[in-house]
């Protein structure tokens, strides 16, 4: 999977044209679509990574969590 994302590293478009076409036209789109819970379990798992470091590294942060979770929401990793 490494290989093959550095391969499309800047050419995502053809990457995605390149699966379609092996695997049909919508396969990729309904393969993007995680479960809710999937993505309801990574933001909250998110926000318990952010509350254990900040408690830990810098507990003066703690209040800024649900900020930043809603300053980055909707953002691609």
């Amino acid at each position: 999977m490494d290989r093959l994302l550095l391969k499309y590293k800047g050419k995502e478009g053809a990457l995605w044209e390149n699966l379609e076409k092996k695997y049909g036209k919508g396969s990729v789109k309904k393969a993007r679509a995680a479960p809710f819970k999937i993505m309801l379990e990574s933001i909250v798992n998110l926000k318990l990574t952010l509350t254990l470091l900040y408690q830990a590294e810098n507990p003066t942060k703690l209040s800024d969590v649900k900020e930043l979770l809603s300053k980055y929401k909707g953002m691609k990793v």
